[in-house]
């Protein structure tokens, strides 16, 4: 594991205690130890596979392997093609970069950083190349896997540790990322969206979806030890970059979560909110723009700008939640004000508000179009409170069995529309007749969903179907399990139950 790179020198950057020195790195030594490599490939060569001509290091790759003597057989890892061509690509952009041009350009090389981080868990690159992209004349077995993964690694953590020493916004906030054991897809993945050579060499259909696989690849907790307080340090610190937006963004998101929940220091959520509303407004970001407003419409007043003037902050919260325009947003939109304003409104005020009868009309009107534009965007909670809308008469429209059951139909992954539909089906409604046995079908679906939506009501409901064999035969111990379910989560009847059976 790569944890125990304590060694400094006089270039480290000072502020924090950078894992590897920065140093020269040379392109041309990195080879495994005591290894027989094939001859280098050319610096010219495209990276883009052409058809009917594969790339040499493909052709090498298609040749016999021999087997190490006296050992047995190892495991022959699977590698794309692509995956090569794109490892080839970024060596050589490298390659020519410090060797040719005698540059360390900070872009070309924080590129070729994530794909040594990215390779260094590719079992089936690292078991026939080397970190010059150079096929082996046979295939490693998993102690010399282990040391050309270490090897690569390890260059990767100095390419990004002399990034830092430079000042480069984007290597502060991976640092950070590896510091935390959370790494950024979304960030990541601005690198190869506006690299149009890369998104040529990855499959044209899904070749973001596959980029991102190849980040979730790296293996954290084999990188950096968990440190909470330097990963705060390095996020904070990308946000000091005014040269590079992107950095500046994430930055601030990530720092502002990590002093509200208290991760690297004390939880402070007024300087987490500061945060998140410079990112909004300098710079638009939609995460911060989400939790800035969020946090104010749960009662989470502070601003910057306003912060004796509550009625102008919310006003902001809810501009925010608006121009943000996600599905997330757009619902609590619609539960600030299904529930007449924010939680910081007094019972006093909310009735002064009910009557007057047009602004409460106004109100759940707005409350309304907001769920519905994010059930429009999918939104699963959203679905399932539009089809409760329709169910019990909410917001001022009338109770539709046809259109509530067809809401909850729109999602029937999400276990809260399941248990929904298992109510209609057990009462009939609509043009949807009662049937007991496709009541207890969709409710026991519901139960065994991977979504963590999985509430007590369903166990209990699951209980109550047992105990009285609605749509399935009377099972007592069956009844007994999800009540104590039920009761693990908390339901009070099921407490109750337990308690008297």
């Amino acid at each position: 594991m790569v944890m125990n790179g304590n060694t400094s020198t006089s270039n480290a950057y000072p502020t924090h205690d950078l894992p590897y020195p920065v140093e020269t790195l040379d392109y041309q030594s990195g080879g495994m130890a005591n290894t027989t490599l094939g001859p280098p490939l050319s610096n010219t060569l495209s990276p883009i596979k052409q058809s009917g001509s594969p790339h040499p290091a493909i052709q090498q790759q298609n040749q016999p392997l021999t087997v190490p003597q006296g050992s047995s057989e190892p495991v022959q890892y699977p590698m794309e093609d692509f995956l090569l061509n794109y490892f080839q690509y970024r060596y050589e952009e490298t390659v020519n970069d410090t060797k040719q041009n005698k540059k360390f350009t900070p872009y070309v090389q924080f590129q070729w950083c994530l794909a040594l981080l990215q390779y260094s868990f590719q079992l089936g690159f690292v078991q026939r190349y080397n970190i010059n992209c150079n096929v082996l004349p046979r295939i490693l077995n998993d102690v010399e896997m282990k040391k050309n993964s270490t090897i690569i690694l390890e260059h990767g953590i100095k390419v990004l540790s002399k990034l830092c020493d430079l000042k480069y916004g984007p290597a502060f906030y991976l640092m950070g990322c590896l510091y935390s054991h959370q790494l950024d897809l979304e960030f990541l993945s601005q690198f190869y969206e506006n690299d149009p050579v890369a998104r040529q060499i990855f499959p044209k259909k899904d070749g973001l979806t596959v980029y991102k696989k190849l980040c979730s690849g790296v293996q954290l907790k084999k990188i950096l030890p968990l440190n909470d307080k330097k990963a705060l340090e390095f996020y904070l610190e990308s946000t000091h970059r005014t040269s590079d937006l992107l950095s500046i963004t994430f930055g601030l998101y990530r720092s502002g979560v990590c002093l509200e929940l208290g991760k690297g220091s004390d939880a402070d959520l007024e300087r987490a909110m500061e945060l998140y509303e410079l990112g909004w407004r300098d710079y638009k970001d939609q995460l911060c723009g989400y939790k800035f407003g969020l946090n104010v419409l749960k009662g989470k007043h502070r601003s910057s700008s306003h912060a004796n003037d509550s009625i102008v902050v919310i006003k902001d919260a809810i501009k925010a939640l608006h121009d943000v325009d996600t599905q997330q947003s757009l619902f609590e939109l619609g539960k600030y004000y299904d529930n007449l304003g924010s939680q910081e409104v007094s019972k006093q005020q909310q009735q002064q508000q009910q009557q007057q009868s047009q602004d409460f009309l106004e109100k759940e009107n707005k409350a309304l179009m907001y769920y519905f534009r994010a059930a429009q965007k999918g939104y699963p909670l959203a679905i399932w409170k539009m089809g409760q809308i329709y169910e019990y008469g909410l917001l001022q429209c009338s109770v539709d069995a046809d259109r509530s059951i067809a809401w909850y139909s729109k999602d029937m992954g999400f276990p809260l529309n399941l248990l929904a539909l298992s109510g209609w089906l057990l009462t009939g409604g609509g043009s949807l007749e009662a049937d007991e046995w496709q009541s207890f079908q969709m409710l026991e679906r519901a139960s065994t969903s991977g979504i963590g939506m999985n509430t007590s009501r369903i166990q209990y409901g699951m209980a109550i179907y047992y105990r009285y064999g609605i749509g399935c035969a009377v099972d007592k111990e069956k009844v007994r399990f999800y009540m104590t379910r039920a009761a693990k989560l908390g339901n009070s009847k099921a407490i109750e139950y337990l308690n008297t059976h």
